[in-house]
């Protein structure tokens, strides 16, 4: 699927930038365009409207219970 990119943003470690036209994966491209952040150049897929709502996310504190072995051993 051809899209073209409407809003900017970060997805499995690549970077959409506006304006860009990639060729995605059918699955992908129906994900990015109902989300609103891309418009289906055939048209097929409606484009839907990006939420626009601040997330605040609760990180819980964590604990490391690694031990390190000897240093040269």
């Amino acid at each position: 699927m051809k899209i073209e990119i409407l809003e900017k943003f970060l997805h499995e470690g690549g970077n959409f930038e506006v304006g860009e036209v990639r060729v995605v994966n059918d699955d992908t491209g129906e994900y990015f365009c109902r989300a609103g952040w891309a418009k289906d150049l055939s048209g097929v897929i409606k484009t839907g409207k990006p939420e626009k709502n601040e997330t605040i996310l609760m990180v819980d504190n964590s604990n490391h219970k690694n031990v390190a072995e000897e240093a040269n051993g």
